[in-house]
């Protein structure tokens, strides 16, 4: 990022410059305000404020989302919502260790375990065994008051549609740098060597310490994610 400038503050300069549009940028980029005339409009976070109060918050919460794409009757991997027992037992529940261990013992494949709210990949971890599942828990909990857990599902893409007054306007596909087994180094090993390192935290140790078979690749979810757009088909 230029200048250590989200990607978000960058496209909005970038318009704003193409359409005579005064841009002021604030609080490191989390406060945007944009003017042109009388007219000012804001953004904040990543909210440019184009949905009704309500759309947002349900699309900020990873487990409102489901639930609702659910009564929709939208297909969707389904993300059990889990509060921090911090709150107390009246509000997390008393057994919601219990809930998360049969969620893992549902799905041999591993669960992701994920908080609640937030974006850019961060603090998500991928559990296979219990204890992999406690050191997500704590760590997510460590700072924050909701996590979700959903199963872990192989995707090969995962492709995203930015819709304005039902019109597809951009289309990103998230692309999942991975790096190449030569049988004899470990995934860590790889990793570092590649300088795809920044996440390894967010991997079990034996998932690490595993040696990558050769050609064969690592994990997607082991590195920083990147993201290519195009312009949207236009609708038929």
């Amino acid at each position: 990022m230029a200048g250590g400038e989200r990607i978000f503050v960058q496209a909005i300069r970038r318009y704003c410059a193409e359409h005579d549009i005064a841009v002021d940028v604030r609080a490191s980029g989390w406060l945007i305000a944009m003017r042109k005339g009388a007219r000012c409009r804001f953004a904040f976070g990543y909210d440019i404020g184009l949905n009704s109060a309500i759309a947002h918050r349900l699309a900020n919460d990873k487990s409102a989302t489901a639930e609702a794409l659910q009564m929709a009757g939208v297909p969707c991997v389904p993300h059990h919502l889990f509060l921090n027992p911090s709150m107390g037992v009246h509000v997390a529940g008393a057994d919601w260790r219990h809930g998360m261990l049969a969620l893992l013992a549902q799905n041999p494949q591993g669960v992701v375990v994920k908080p609640n709210e937030g974006t850019s990949g961060r603090a998500v971890f991928r559990a296979t065994k219990s204890d992999d599942l406690d050191r997500a828990v704590t760590e997510i909990f460590s700072s924050g008051l909701g996590l979700v857990i959903a199963p872990y599902v192989e995707i090969e893409d995962e492709v995203r549609v930015i819709v304005l007054d039902g019109k597809p306007m951009i289309v990103y596909r998230k692309e999942r740098p991975s790096v190449v087994g030569d049988g004899m180094q470990t995934l860590r090993e790889l990793a570092s060597a590649a300088g795809q390192d920044r996440r390894l935290h967010e991997l079990a140790a034996h998932e690490l310490n595993a040696i990558v078979p050769k050609g064969g690749t690592a994990p997607p979810d082991l590195a920083a994610q990147s993201r290519r757009r195009r312009k949207a088909d236009p609708p038929r």
